[in-house]
């Protein structure tokens, strides 16, 4: 565990940087699931695949190519599609796996909505598909489910690859960035907006291209590039309901403050400690300017300053913590990760607006640092 609650100005400065777009009887999946055989896709020769993680719970995933797993796993509002045009950058690397998380994509549909929920449905997958030597890609809320089960077993993660993601708790609900979606959630209306609106997908990921312009406006683009609108019917393809939809206000409830003991803080300490440790290769990505751009250091509401190590002046942004610039005591990770900058435009979802670049940065990484 951390330094407990000795370092709590550290922690909450590693939370404020990065930003997260991140069973009862009548538990139903309401997804139509197709044949194996189906391809996933309109106009790409992936195929599903599904496997049972629970009694009630299936899970929809892509697996291409051969050799040890590169498991790729998305965030909010997304789903394995989101891969689809950096899969082919990564088959001479291994065999490449993005799945759907519950509750998105064509996994089943359950009203269990928590981090640890997530995080026992993949501990399944990754058993059931008997995957050793794993390294994860991981995007958003992607990041949190990636790292706590990579705490959790340890044995099974040979390599790490985060970017536009969250890696420590986040100091308080009250002290999040008004730029990011979760803030609007956690406020008055937050499930209203959610749930009864087209915000998740005409707005965050569409830049309302497709709605009737009078949903709710967002002060930031989160993709650079206009999607089309074959990709918007796809990621809006599995929140057809209210009920459907509920999983985008409550997974929410699954981030980490540390104002707010419980079981779920302590799984975000568990799994910013492994992510601060861990010895196996680790890529940070950061993107240009991304959502939040690397250098940007949270201000301690207490001095009105941004945070820094007082062993050397470093100010805590996300470069300097995940390269060690700081102290651990004061933030920064025990083990420093490979930092890469994309030169393409990019804000949130590299994956659609620099997804060749994005391929070949992750492919040089696995190529350099992992036998195939």
């Amino acid at each position: 565990m951390l330094k407990c609650l000795s370092t709590v100005k550290s922690v909450l400065a590693v939370g404020v940087i990065f930003v997260l777009i991140g069973c009862s009887d009548d538990d139903s999946n309401s997804n139509d699931i197709s044949p194996e055989s189906d391809l996933a896709y309109e106009g790409y020769n992936y195929r599903s695949h599904f496997i049972d993680v629970s009694d009630d719970v299936r899970v929809h995933y892509l697996d291409e190519g051969e050799g040890d797993p590169i498991l790729m796993i998305h965030g909010v509002p997304t789903s394995a599609y989101l891969w689809r045009d950096v899969i082919p950058h990564l088959l001479d690397n291994g065999r490449v796996i993005a799945v759907d998380l519950v509750n998105f994509g064509k996994s089943s549909k359950v009203q269990r909505y928590e981090l640890s929920d997530q995080v026992a449905f993949l501990t399944s997958f990754v058993d059931q598909l008997e995957l050793n030597n794993v390294k994860l890609v991981l995007h958003d809320y992607g990041g949190p489910v990636g790292l706590s089960y990579a705490a959790k077993n340890p044995h099974r993660v040979s390599g790490l690859a985060l970017f536009e993601t969250a890696f420590a708790p986040f100091p308080s609900a009250d002290a999040l960035p008004p730029s990011i979606p979760i803030a609007r959630l956690l406020s008055t209306g937050g499930r209203e907006l959610a749930t009864e609106t087209d915000f998740w997908i005409g707005t965050v990921m569409a830049n309302n291209q497709f709605n009737d312009q009078s949903e709710p406006a967002f002060d930031e683009k989160f993709v650079i590039k206009n999607i089309t609108e074959v990709a918007y019917q796809e990621y809006l393809s599995p929140f057809q309901t209210v009920e459907d939809r509920e999983v985008l206000f409550q997974f929410a409830f699954s981030i980490g403050f540390l104002d707010q003991p419980g079981p779920v803080l302590d799984d975000w300490l568990q799994l910013a400690q492994y992510a601060s440790e861990t010895a196996i290769p680790k890529l940070v990505l950061f993107g240009n300017p991304g959502l939040v751009p690397a250098d940007f250091a949270p201000i301690d509401p207490a001095t009105g300053e941004p945070f820094s190590d007082p062993t050397n002046g470093n100010l805590l942004t996300t470069r300097n913590i995940v390269q060690s610039r700081v102290l651990p005591d004061f933030g920064g990770w025990r083990v420093p990760a490979t930092v890469v900058d994309l030169s393409s435009e990019t804000k949130h979802f590299f994956q659609e607006d620099a997804p060749e670049e994005l391929g070949a940065i992750l492919s040089d990484w696995l190529a350099q640092n992992f036998d195939q």
